[in-house]
């Protein structure tokens, strides 16, 4: 969103300071006026018979002489003094233009202090407006810091503060989301680390209580959950190592007709068992891109595996690639009952199943989508899915050619 000029915080910061500057000349030439116009007043009503005399040009030389009364310097003492009525016409005058001159310096040293007081009131008034939000982005950050994820800042401005604010608040609801997120792994791992453990755990003690002789189907399907458990860890260990940046990406050029291939005879024992055709449509040779071959197998596996358990009896799924200039496509579509809407935005979440109930016999760990997808991104490519609502899902991977 583009910011207008006039809510910028600098903005804001420079009409303050002028506003600040405008008020306090203004506060003090109104006081200054006020004051040296009474001074004046006073000082012209007190001298206004000796300026009209002096101004008029009166002729004072030819009248009397005036007798003044002074203190004798170093005595108690009284002297008259006999001077010129022109010469104490000036010296009145004069002592009156001193003493009106000493009322305006005080008047003035008494207009600086009270719009330096004036000042600072309005300035920390006007910038506390400001920086409040501030105080208050300071005291959620604690608080998210200790734990307190409900917290928010009050947004009521567009400027960089508020933009602050509301980043701020976006941080805070993805630290929530993913507190939430973190909580529900921890339950998802501990459950599905359970389950196996529970069924070797029981089939154990039934063989060491004699309940059970250690037959070969029971020893399999201990085996089997020991599989699985392996399974489990060695893909939270690739997640983990992703997350932290650790995958390596052998480049290598790929045959994504082999690979394809490869992926078909993987899965065709697994796919025939549930009554599922596997078909591919590809050209092998045709099409190549640069990356790590096990990677991309791993992550191909991982989508027909899931479209082979979601798919119903006698049906099919399709793995088909395609390429245009700079990118190679590989679809795999299935005729399964399809993706909700609602769901399709969290499918390439950890944990995340359609299948809420945990049915062993269609659900997996609901790691392999996440896999599929880190390492897509790890060859810079991306993945999607589209359900449309009459059934059936399509996942494609579109992959860099160089």
């Amino acid at each position: 969103m583009r910011r207008s000029t006039c809510s910028s915080l600098w903005f804001k910061l420079v009409g303050v300071f002028a506003a600040v500057t405008l008020l306090t000349l203004a506060g003090s030439l109104v006081i200054f006026f006020v004051i040296s116009q009474g001074e004046l007043a006073r000082f012209l009503e007190q001298n206004s018979t000796s300026i009209q005399q002096i101004l008029h040009g009166t002729q004072i030389a030819n009248q009397e002489p005036i007798k003044i009364v002074t203190p004798e310097p170093g005595t108690e003492g009284i002297v008259e003094i006999t001077v010129p009525l022109e010469t104490a016409l000036q010296e009145s005058t004069a002592r009156g233009g001193n003493q009106f001159l000493d009322n305006i310096q005080r008047a003035l040293l008494l207009v600086i202090g009270f719009t330096t007081l004036l000042t600072i009131v309005a300035g920390t008034f006007l910038f506390r407006q400001i920086t409040r939000p501030l105080a208050r982005l300071e005291t959620a950050a604690l608080a998210i810091g200790d734990g307190q994820l409900d917290v928010r800042v009050p947004v009521t401005t567009i400027d960089e503060v508020g933009l602050v604010g509301k980043s701020f608040n976006q941080m805070a609801d993805k630290l929530k989301v993913q507190e939430q997120i973190k909580r529900q792994m921890i339950a998802d791992i501990a459950h599905e680390l359970r389950t196996p453990l529970t069924v070797i755990q029981s089939n154990l003690e039934a063989m060491i209580d004699g309940l059970i002789s250690p037959e070969e189907h029971e020893l399999v399907e201990v085996h089997g959950e020991v599989l699985r458990l392996i399974r489990l860890t060695d893909s939270l260990r690739f997640l983990s190592l992703a997350d932290a940046g650790q995958l390596q990406v052998k480049k290598d050029k790929v045959d994504i007709g082999g690979l394809i291939e490869s992926v078909l005879h993987h899965l065709a024992p697994s796919a025939q068992e549930q009554g599922i055709l596997l078909e591919g449509d590809y050209r092998a040779g045709s099409i190549s891109v640069i990356g790590d071959e096990d990677k991309l197998r791993q992550a191909l596996i991982n989508l027909v595996d899931n479209g082979i358990r979601y798919s119903p009896t006698d049906g099919r799924v399709v793995i088909r690639a395609e390429q245009t200039r700079d990118t190679c496509h590989i679809h795999v579509t299935d005729n399964g009952p399809g993706i909700p809407p609602q769901d399709q935005p969290f499918i390439f979440e950890r944990f995340w199943r359609g299948d809420q109930s945990r049915n062993r016999s269609t659900a997996g760990s609901g790691l392999g989508l996440a896999i599929s997808k880190e390492i897509i991104l790890l060859h810079g490519g991306s993945i999607s899915v589209s359900s449309p609502q009459s059934g059936g899902t399509k996942f494609t991977i579109s992959i860099p050619r160089r």
